[in-house]
């Protein structure tokens, strides 16, 4: 015959077991909750850079102030920085390799790269001094810069990227001239 007591040791020994794996998968859940955090804040400031970066080499395409002007130098310098920033890149992005095409190479960059790879070329091409459509030239590296940030946003956690309905923009006319007069009046000292 099982005593009482036995059964009681049993069962007390099966809830601490039972706990055991519920504080192990708790441990783990938020382990990897955490690891999920670190990397989309160290994508978010890598992020940053690119759009910094992109954002200047598209100005010394085609600048709009006359007194703006990048020397070859400052476009080579432009050009080695979004080269490093597309390499940094891959540490969140690695290729993507299609064992079905039986080539023996390292795959295919993603589309998030190939935006920063644009601007990049763009940098070197202005820096060789070479005839271009330069404003062209700062439309397409304008759209790249579009484009990374929706397909970098895309990768980024929800809760980094959500915004309410409420608190959506309105058109902003390019012209400032057509704004009207301000809502709240500026007083400068």
């Amino acid at each position: 015959m099982v005593s009482v007591e036995s059964v009681s040791e049993q069962s007390i020994g099966v809830f601490i077991a039972i706990l055991t794996i519920l504080i192990t998968g708790a441990q783990f859940f938020l382990s990897w909750l955490s690891g999920r955090r670190q990397r989309d804040a160290e994508l978010t400031t890598w992020a940053h850079q690119v759009i910094e970066s992109l954002a200047e080499i598209e100005t010394a395409c085609f600048p709009i102030s006359s007194g703006t002007v990048y020397s070859p130098k400052e476009c080579e310098i432009l050009s080695y920085k979004a080269s490093a920033l597309v390499d940094k890149g891959r540490l969140f992005f690695p290729n993507v390799v299609d064992r079905k095409s039986g080539r023996e190479d390292e795959g295919t960059r993603v589309k998030v790269l190939d935006q920063v790879l644009k601007a990049c070329y763009a940098a070197r091409y202005l820096a060789a001094e070479k005839p271009i459509d330069r404003q062209k030239l700062r439309a397409h590296i304008w759209a790249a810069r579009k484009s990374f940030t929706i397909l970098v946003q895309a990768e980024m956690g929800k809760s980094m990227r959500k915004s309410p309905r409420d608190q959506a923009g309105e058109h902003i006319p390019t012209d400032p001239g057509s704004w009207g007069e301000a809502r709240r009046q500026l007083k400068l000292p």
